[in-house]
Order: structure tokens, then C-alpha cells, then sequence
């Protein structure tokens, strides 16, 4: 079940709210929790398992979290247990196959499991949990449908944003009373959020249909230009529209769900883009990875070492680089079981050690060269990471850059022209022009609510045409 379906829409969501808010306050986690379930597993109907799967890792980790806080065993071992625990779930569901494939390991089968829905947002959200209760950033939490709540609360619980309990614990604690304003707020958000997602993403869908229907050696250059260019911008508004959602869903509930997306296209180096887009697991990777590798005691004998026989700027650059790229290998394989997502992971890493070196400092001089660079940096990692057949990557990454005569032709034009309406739709909104225009137009009284509701009655009749795809993110 998605958020911009019907049976989200009409059923669902009215069922839920009519639930939360004539129920006592006391049972609001409970109810929120019930529904998370249920709405976890109508979408593992095919697999009802995995719904015992997930209430299991709750109840192992709810353990793990109360260990760590209470027990006098060494409390790093029963860190590494819970990691250990989270992690091994998530690799034999995503990874177990994709590593026999890699190592050509002929004495294991596969196992071909079909991949849980949300399972890597909900166990990087569980650990960064385990992590604060060890830090003691937190204390661990004893109540079960508090903990509960959080980590599979059905607004964030299939593709994030990846939340901390810190920034959540006081409006999951807490009665929750929330006010006309506050609703009327959130539903302005999701339905923003689901415009985004049918009004844009969904339509510009409609470029890689188009493209496909021609074999991958027949592709111009300019045709793979516009491909990467389309899809990385029916990714972004259909994440961006999903976390807007969550947002909005949150606000209604009374629980403050932080952005995941702020203008990322406004970036001028690849560092600054992710610290705009995905903010959620940027910031989990450099909490929870990088910085405990930079700490580390191996990488600090080493920056030790280095500083002592070079110098000591050299020994910050190698340790950094070192462990950039452990976090961006990661990234990358967090993202897919394809060698595609780990190369892309690469691919960003070696623009950041760039920056690092020379290419931050020019684009400091001349933010308008910096912008260029960072949309050709972005659209060429999108043709990485939407290409999972090597060879097809190979060759669009190859042909990307020839510039002949055959550069343009009658079968990009066509596409182009065929799903104008969604690119310039989709380009358009991706700068901060229409947010400034709205801004100038809510002050006419009532024009507000007008927009909003063109908003909503377009998605809505968008879905009952059938234009409407599953999220983009689910899958990963």
C-alpha cells in the first residue's frame, strides 16, 4: 500500500485518523503500532512471514537496548551482538545472493528471497538507536510500544527519513493532542508531497518508458542525456513527495518528522548536494561510520604515524580518505546488491577527495562554473545508478560524450517532445522559482487552500487514470 493510492487515500488513512483521534490519549502508540503493522502487512500479503520477521527484530533489539544500558557484561560485546544481529538480517535478505554472485561461490544456493519492504530504512533506524543507547546519547527505552512506535511508525516506516529516537522520543512519550491548525498544516504538506510524487515523478516515468522501447545500442547521445536528466529528476520528486508525506502524516499525529530534502540542485559541489538530498542517511553515515572510523584506534595510530614521519596534513588527508571510502563504498551497497550502486558510491567518493583537493576552491571563486559541474556530476551518477547491466552502462557512460553528428536525433526529439510537458514541469520545480511564487501568491486571501485543492483533485484523478507507480525507494 503507497501513500498516493486509493486505497491508501480512501480507506486507509481516514480509518486511521478517525481511530487516533477519538482514542484515549493513552492508546494512541497502540494505535499508531496496530496500523503500522497492518499497513506493513498488506504490503507482505505474498509473505506474511516477514511481518513476524520485523515484530521478532523489535522485541531482539528492545532486549539489546535494555542489555546494553543494565547489564555488567562487557557492554562493546553486546553492541557487537546487536549490530551483528541487524546486520546479518539485512544481508541474508539483500546481500547473500549478490555475494555468491560476485565470489562465484558454486557450493552455496541462492537463496532468492524476495526483499522486505523498507528493510534497509527500518534497520539502519533500529541500529542508530542501539548506537545512542551505547553512547549513552539516550537511555534505553522500557517501554515496548514506545520503542515500537518509533521504529516502524507506518508515515516513515518503507523509506524513511531514517529518524533518531532523540529527535521523536518527546512526541511518542507525551499526550498528543493535536490541534485544527496543526492537522490542516500536515495535510498541506502530504498533499504537497503527493502532487510531487503523481503530478511530476509519475509523469516523467513516461521518458524511460519511451527510451526503452529502443535497444540500448541504438541510443544518441543526446537520448542518454535526457534519460539520465529525466530520471534523476523523477527520483527526486519521488522521494522528496514520499518524505513530504511522511512529514505531513507526522504533523497530523503530532510527531515532528525531520526534512530529508533541502534544494539540493542549488548545490555547487557534490559534498554540499548530499548534505541536501537523502539528509537522513548522510547524516547517519557520518554519525555512525565515519566519524567512529576517523576515532578509531588503528586510524588514529595511523594519522599518529604519519604525522610524525611527513606531516600532519598529509596523515588527515590519507586517514580522511581512508575512510570516505568505507562510507561511500557502503552508501553505495546500501543502496543495491549491483555492482552499479557500488560503483556509484565510488564514483562520489572520488569527486570528494577532488573537491577536497582543488575543485572546492575554484568553485568557491566562481559559484556559477561549480553549479555547472555539479548538474553534469549528478546527471552523469544518475546514469550510473539507474544502469544495474553493466555492459549498458558501459556504453551509455561511453556514448554520453560523443560529440559527432550523431550526436541529436529524430528518436530524441521525439521523446523530448512527447514528455515536454512533465520535463519542463519537473526542471521547473526543481529551482526555488515556484516556491518563490508561492510565496508572493498565499498572501491573496484564500488562494491558499485554492492551490492546495487543485493540487489534491489532480493527483486524485491522476491515480484513478491509473498514472501512478510504486516509490522508487521502496526497492532499495
Amino acid at each position: 500500500m503507497v501513500f498516493s493510492s486509493l486505497n491508501f487515500l480512501a480507506v486507509f488513512l481516514p480509518l486511521f485518523l478517525i481511530s487516533y483521534y477519538f482514542i484515549d490519549v493513552k492508546y494512541k502508540n497502540i494505535c499508531v503500532l496496530l496500523y503500522s503493522i497492518g499497513f506493513y502487512a498488506y504490503g507482505c500479503m505474498d509473505n506474511p512471514h516477514y511481518v513476524a520477521i520485523l515484530i521478532a527484530s523489535l522485541l531482539v533489539n528492545y532486549i539489546f537496548g535494555i542489555c546494553i544500558e543494565w547489564s555488567k557484561a562487557p557492554k562493546k560485546l553486546i553492541l557487537f551482538l546487536a549490530i551483528t544481529f541487524n546486520v546479518a538480517i539485512l544481508f541474508v535478505f539483500k546481500y547473500f545472493d549478490f555475494f555468491i554472485d560476485i565470489f562465484h561461490i558454486t557450493s552455496i544456493s541462492k537463496l532468492n528471497l524476495v526483499l522486505p519492504i523498507g528493510i534497509s530504512f527500518y534497520t539502519f533506524q533500529i541500529m542508530s538507536y542501539i548506537f545512542d543507547v551505547y553512547y549513552k546519547k539516550i537511555k534505553a527505552e522500557k517501554n515496548f510500544i514506545n520503542l515500537s512506535t518509533y521504529i516502524i511508525m507506518f508515515p516513515q516506516l518503507i523509506a524513511g527519513p531514517i529518524l533518531r529516537y532523540s529527535d521523536v522520543k518527546n512526541d511518542i512519550e507525551k499526550d498528543r493532542k493535536v490541534g485544527f491548525e496543526n492537522f490542516m498544516s500536515g495535510l498541506r504538506v502530504f498533499i504537497i508531497g503527493l502532487g510531487s510524487k503523481v503530478i511530476i515523478a509519475n509523469q516523467l516515468s513516461g521518458v524511460q518508458i519511451d527510451v526503452n522501447v529502443f535497444e540500448v545500442g541504438t541510443l544518441s547521445s543526446a537520448t542518454i542525456w535526457l534519460s539520465s536528466i529525466a530520471y534523476g529528476l523523477q527520483l527526486y520528486f519521488d522521494f522528496y513527495g514520499y518524505s513530504l508525506m511522511a512529514i505531513g502524516l507526522g504533523k497530523m499525529m503530532g510527531v515532528k518528522i525531520m526534512e530529508n530534502f533541502n534544494e539540493p540542485f542549488k548545490a555547487t559541489t557534490a559534498g554540499e548536494f548530499w548534505r541536501r538530498w537523502h539528509i537522513s542517511l548522510g547524516s547517519w553515515f557520518k554519525d555512525y561510520m565515519l566519524y567512529p572510523i576517523l576515532m578509531s584506534k588503528k586510524i588514529s595510530w595511523l594519522r599518529k604515524v604519519l604525522s610524525k614521519n611527513v606531516s600532519k596534513s598529509f596523515a588527515n588527508f590519507i586517514t580522511n580518505f581512508i575512510a570516505m571510502f568505507i562510507v561511500w563504498f557502503t552508501t553505495g551497497l546500501w543502496h543495491g546488491a549491483h555492482v552499479n550502486y557500488v560503483l556509484w558510491g565510488i564514483y562520489f567518493f572520488v569527486f570528494m577527495v577532488l573537491e577536497q583537493l582543488f575543485i572546492g576552491k575554484i568553485v568557491k571563486k566562481w559559484h556559477i562554473i561549480g553549479h555547472i559541474y555539479l548538474i553534469i556530476v549528478v546527471i552523469v551518477s544518475f546514469t550510473i545508478f539507474s544502469n544495474e547491466n553493466l555492459s549498458y552502462l558501459l556504453f551509455k557512460i561511453k556514448k554520453m560524450w560523443q560529440f559527432n553528428t550523431s550526436f541529436f536525433d529524430e528518436h530524441c526529439y521525439n521523446i523530448f517532445m512527447t514528455n515536454l510537458k512533465a520535463i519542463v514541469l519537473g526542471v521547473l520545480f526543481a529551482t526555488t522559482i515556484p516556491q518563490r511564487i508561492y510565496k508572493k501568491v498565499v498572501s491573496i486571501k484564500g488562494i491558499d487552500v485554492v492551490i492546495v485543492a487543485v493540487i489534491l483533485a489532480l493527483s486524485v484523478y491522476l491515480i484513478y487514470k491509473g498514472y501512478n507507480d510504486p516509490f522508487m525507494y521502496f526497492r532499495f
